[in-house]
C-alpha cells in the first residue's frame, strides 16, 4: 500500500502495482482527523471498552438498577471496567429478570462484583439457547488415527522436483 497526498487536497492510496484503491479528502485543519464512517461498516459491535460508554450501556439496558451501578462504581472506582464490562456480556446470555434478580442478591452481599454476579446467574438460571458455534461443525467429523511414513511424501518431492532444484 502506498499513500500520496494528491493536489494537497485529497490523499490517495495506491496498491502495490500503482493502481488507486481509494482517494480521501484531506483536512484542512493542522492535526484534525478524518474519519470516514463507511470504513467501519460492518465492524462487530461488541461491549464497548470505555467507562463512560459502559455507564451509558448499562443505564439504556438496566434503567431501574441505578443503585447497583452506583455500588460497583464506589466499589471499583479504580477499574469498573472489567466488572461492567463482564456485567453487559452476561447480560447477552441471560434472561433481564435473571440479571434483577443477581443484581438483588449482589446488594443483599454488599458485593457488585461480575464474579459474584456470574456466579448467582449459574446457580440460578439456565442461559439462553444461543446459536450454534463453528466448532460445533467440526464435532460430528470423524477422527481418524492415520500414521504415514514421512519419507512417502519426500519420494513424491523427489519425483517431481528437477535433479539439481535441492
Amino acid at each position: 500500500m502506498w499513500l500520496r497526498p494528491a493536489q494537497g487536497a485529497r490523499l490517495e492510496i495506491l496498491a502495490p502495482n500503482g493502481s488507486l484503491l481509494a482517494a480521501h479528502a484531506l483536512s484542512r485543519t493542522k492535526g484534525a482527523s478524518v474519519i470516514d464512517p463507511t470504513h467501519y461498516e460492518g465492524v462487530r459491535k461488541d461491549t464497548p471498552r470505555t467507562k463512560v460508554v459502559l455507564v451509558e450501556r448499562f443505564q439504556a439496558v438496566f434503567p431501574d438498577q441505578q443503585p447497583f451501578l452506583d455500588r460497583l462504581l464506589a466499589q471499583y472506582a479504580i477499574n469498573p471496567v472489567r466488572h461492567l464490562r463482564g456485567i453487559l456480556e452476561l447480560a447477552h446470555h441471560y434472561p433481564p429478570s435473571a440479571m434483577i434478580a443477581a443484581f438483588q442478591a449482589a446488594c443483599e452481599y454488599s458485593t457488585s462484583s461480575v464474579n459474584f454476579i456470574r456466579g448467582a446467574l449459574q446457580q440460578q438460571t439456565p442461559p439462553l439457547a444461543t446459536a450454534p458455534t463453528p466448532t460445533g461443525v467440526l464435532a460430528d467429523v470423524p477422527r481418524l488415527a492415520i500414521k504415514r511414513d514421512l519419507r512417502a511424501y519426500q519420494r513424491l518431492l523427489d519425483a517431481v522436483a528437477p535433479k539439481g532444484a535441492r
